[in-house]
């Protein structure tokens, strides 16, 4: 999945998490690899439940280095840099994970628009810390 982010294109990155193909029992996705963990990028790891019609996260962290695996369902997503107002906006389909790396700052925001539940996977640099989450209703 090719995304354009434009400016904020410094600031978040967006990857297809590519699936290793098993043909006799199914497929494997690998969100988190190795260098992530070694390097110390994966200390707290959430699982977040998405309800048709449902928006999640719509806040950013001053902190923490927030990366989320869309990893089940139809998301719309919209991010916004604060600092700068620079905003993308984009689709993702059922059966096409992606992986988005999100800097500290960048408000970020997640809509189930399909007919079932969807799932991230999310994993942050840092413990979780409630005071490290601020609200920015982007996506209604």
């Amino acid at each position: 999945m090719v995304v354009d982010l434009g400016p904020l294109s410094a600031v978040v990155k967006v990857n297809a998490i590519e699936p290793l193909e098993d043909p006799a029992r199914g497929r494997l996705w690998e969100p988190i690899d190795d260098s992530e963990i070694l390097a110390g990028r994966v200390v707290h790891v959430h699982v977040v439940e998405c309800l048709p019609g449902a928006v999640r996260a719509n806040h950013f962290h001053p902190k923490a280095r927030e990366t989320l695996c869309l990893i089940a369902g139809s998301f719309e997503v919209k991010l916004r840099d604060p600092s700068t107002g620079a905003e993308a906006s984009f689709f993702v389909p059922d059966g096409s994970p992606v992986k988005i790396e999100a800097s500290p700052g960048i408000c970020h925001a997640f809509k189930n628009v399909g007919s079932g539940p969807a799932y991230i996977l999310g994993f942050a640099d840092t413990p979780f810390d409630p005071d490290d989450i601020k609200r920015c209703e982007i996506l209604e």
